[in-house]
């Protein structure tokens, strides 16, 4: 398959995350219920996008192809180049900013308050930036000499002030508190997250890397093409699928969510293992992909009824199942 890279398109997104991060620090506010200009900066992000989109068509190669940061970058400029998407942005962006901003002004002014990665540590006020965007974390911090970096993740911009407050405090903690973990990790698996996720990668679904999803003896894109149109007709767009030696030594797959990407472990890419196990665990973590997670009593489930009902109606369950028991799975 024919590959492309657009120099410059993660500089490009960066400066728009710039821009829009010093826009909070003015009146990110007034510029959300600013529909014109919202309009004209949503229209000058989608014509960057549709730059690119038609620069991969020319050169005939598919936007699902480009490296993993350069997709990232077109689906989010096409994201945020539909005004609500934008203005939602702009509405939690600047929450975020102004909630970080005054939990720091509060701890310069007491020295004693419990913001443990910044406790005590400046005597002048660090420049702060705050950025929301597709990444591979949730959140992330970081200082420099005079600067304070904050990352969150875009499918966070829907969430309610009280998940952005623990957003906020995860940010200025060290470590967050295992209740914040928990709850911000739940939202990570909620319908909403899940919707903003499935919207950025429709802009540009990956295409299969062939050679991380090629093994020795076994083809994971082979695989999820058998899957794909015996159990889902054909719908699914194709995650990242990758062969790796797991340390557990009884898993046999894996979906982050996060990333779109499914991990099968190296041991069953044996000769002697049937193409029917192997489509039977991809199987299995498309499920993960497609049911997601319930949270009940605040605990989380992912094999549920209705995963388990759905799992049952693979061909061979019952061999593979049989299978997997007696293999023996080496570290």
């Amino acid at each position: 398959m024919n590959r492309i890279r657009i120099t410059g398109l993660v500089a490009c997104t960066q400066r728009y995350q710039r821009e829009l991060s010093e826009l909070a620090t003015r009146s990110v506010a007034a510029l959300g219920g600013n529909e014109r200009a919202v309009l004209e900066l949503s229209y000058r992000i989608r014509a960057d996008a549709d730059a690119i989109a038609d620069l991969c068509q020319t050169e005939g190669v598919p936007l699902g192809s480009l490296p993993v940061r350069s997709r990232r970058a077109y689906q989010w400029l096409h994201f945020l180049g539909d005004p609500g998407n934008l203005a939602q942005h702009l509405r939690t962006l600047g929450y975020v900013y102004t909630q970080l901003t005054r939990r720091l002004a509060a701890a310069a002014q007491a020295p004693g308050a419990a913001l443990g990665r910044w406790r005590g540590a400046r005597t002048t006020a660090p420049t702060v930036s705050v950025d929301l965007g597709p990444a591979s974390v949730l959140y992330q911090a970081r200082a420099g000499d005079a600067s304070l970096q904050f990352l969150v993740h875009e499918g966070f911009i829907s969430a309610p002030t009280s998940v952005l407050d623990d957003v906020v405090q995860a940010l200025l903690a060290r470590p967050a508190s295992s209740a914040q973990r928990r709850r911000l990790r739940a939202y990570s698996e909620s319908p909403a997250f899940a919707a903003v996720m499935a919207v950025l990668e429709s802009a540009a679904p990956a295409e299969p890397n062939r050679r991380d999803a090629q093994g020795r003896h076994h083809s994971l894109t082979a695989a999820f093409d058998r899957v794909n149109r015996d159990y889902f007709s054909g719908t699914l767009p194709c995650p990242g699928l990758t062969w790796r030696r797991m340390r557990a030594t009884r898993k046999l797959g894996q979906y982050d969510a996060l990333r779109d990407l499914i991990t099968l472990n190296a041991a069953l890419d044996a000769p002697s293992v049937p193409e029917y196990v192997i489509d039977y665990v991809l199987y299995h973590e498309l499920l993960h992909k497609t049911l997601g997670t319930q949270r009940v009593n605040g605990r989380r489930r992912v094999h549920t009824p209705e995963f388990r009902k759905a799992e049952r109606q693979f061909r061979h369950f019952k061999e593979a199942r049989t299978f997997i028991a007696h293999m023996p799975l080496v570290p």
